[in-house]
């Protein structure tokens, strides 16, 4: 449950950072996103 309801907020914050940012700093921001789930995979 508590797994989940923070992924949730943290995909809100995601989104909204996401939405504000400019280009340079959203491409920055996916990729940490993007090897955040990748070692989470691998755990």
């Amino acid at each position: 449950m508590d797994a989940n309801r923070t992924l949730h907020a943290y995909d809100v914050e995601y989104y909204t950072a996401l939405f504000v940012a400019p280009f340079k700093t959203k491409l920055k921001i996916i990729k940490e996103r993007n090897s955040i789930k990748t070692q989470n995979k691998e755990k």
